[in-house]
């Protein structure tokens, strides 16, 4: 992780490196400025930061008006021997205000309040990605399903689907009404990625079951399971591989 240090007075950075030094080795110092015109130059030159530790009044102004030039994306400590900034200090990305002399023990105090928010972020953002993953694949989803009624097509919610069935060169949609309708896919390979697989799981080579259809599981031999399928007036028996035996417990706990 990345921080600088913005102070002007050299013995007060030298103790301020000296204590971020010993409390977080690991961190690395980007650069350190004593002006608010050298900071920003700087700033720009070092896009990746994670911290910033602040005086407040340098050599030519507030550091204040620094996070006012530039879009500061990362917390700032401001440390100083004034308390009457300490307002203006939080309207901006401050999350701790040190007085001076500055201690260890507050320093720390401040260094493990801003990893806890850093680790907050970090699970919001992996929290916010994995729930945006998860919406994507879902739009890949087919949402509605054309079949064949005698002489006419109908769209038809997938919701309405218990299973599919492939058989005689057919691929039928068997409704949770208990219909069976003749679908335009010509294979269950072909359906099979675009349905929801928290919904959907193929138990065999000629059968893709919704998991409202499963009705009973049981065990059967060499490790297979025999799954009962239904919906109303139309059930199967259906045999899970036990090659597949663990990925089906797995959709049917999930």
């Amino acid at each position: 992780m990345n921080y600088v240090i913005i102070e002007n007075d050299s013995l007060s950075l030298r103790r301020i490196k000296t204590m971020c030094e010993r409390l977080r080795p690991e961190w690395h110092l980007a650069f350190t400025a004593s002006t608010v015109e050298e900071a920003c130059r700087l700033f720009e030159l070092n896009p990746d930061i994670g911290l910033a530790l602040c005086d407040i009044e340098l050599d030519d102004g507030l550091s204040l008006s620094i996070f006012r030039k530039i879009p500061a994306e990362f917390p700032v400590i401001f440390i100083t021997a004034f308390d009457e900034y300490t307002l203006d200090a939080f309207k901006l990305n401050s999350i701790d205000y040190l007085l001076k002399p500055l201690e260890a023990g507050a320093l720390e105090r401040a260094f493990i309040k801003f990893e806890k928010i850093e680790r907050r972020v970090q699970r919001l953002a992996a929290e916010t990605l994995t729930r945006l993953e998860a919406s994507l694949q879902r739009k890949n989803y087919i949402s509605r399903l054309l079949i064949s009624i005698n002489d006419r097509f109908e769209s038809v919610d997938i919701g309405t689907v218990a299973f599919f069935l492939s058989e005689d060169k057919y691929v039928y949609a068997v409704c949770t009404n208990g219909k069976e309708h003749i679908t335009s896919f010509r294979s269950l390979n072909e359906i099979d990625d675009q349905l929801d697989p928290q919904r959907f799981f193929r138990v065999s080579r000629d059968v893709i079951t919704s998991i409202e259809a499963v009705t009973k599981v049981s065990r059967w031999f060499k490790g297979k399971l025999k799954v009962k399928i239904e919906c109303i007036g139309n059930e199967r028996e259906v045999c899970v591989s036990a090659a597949r035996r663990a990925d089906f417990l797995a959709w049917l706990g999930r």
